[in-house]
């Protein structure tokens, strides 16, 4: 087991035509944020998840109905360090009022009009590590 120190909170508002995950990712990287784990809410025009099969991630997308925004219903996920650089790890649940998509939150989520996420930033560093058997990226702690 391995437990990390004290945690300081950060909140990050974004403003609408942002993509969101390079957002997070690029407000780590401002902030020096190398360990976080991150909540959020809010909206996008356009929403882009995937599920992982294994070997990457398919991704699918859900747009409004009418003129109104995707609605982020959850957002959840975690900054850590992939080669040498902050990376986020985030997952999402999004609808647009009749249908409700969940994943891997991937580049080209827009934001509309607002995103608000919240970074408890943390101690001490965890690592991502390729994961040979499984092929993805693990923490390495």
């Amino acid at each position: 087991m391995s437990f990390l120190g004290s945690v300081r909170a950060i909140a990050l508002r974004l403003s609408p035509g942002q993509d969101l995950l390079r957002s997070i990712e690029g407000a780590a990287e401002a902030r020096g944020i190398r360990t976080a784990f991150l909540m959020g809410i809010g909206g996008l025009r356009v929403g882009r998840l995937g599920v992982f099969d294994g070997k990457g991630y398919t991704p699918k997308e859900i747009r409004p109905r009418g003129e109104g925004a995707v609605e982020i219903a959850s957002l959840l996920g975690n900054i850590t360090v992939k080669d040498g650089r902050p990376f986020a790890h985030v997952h999402a649940v999004l609808s647009n009022g009749v249908e409700v998509l969940a994943g891997h939150l991937l580049e080209g989520s827009e934001v509309w009009p607002t995103a608000e996420i919240v970074f408890l930033a943390t101690q001490g560093e965890i690592g991502r590590v390729r994961d040979p058997e499984l092929g993805y990226f693990r923490w390495d702690i």
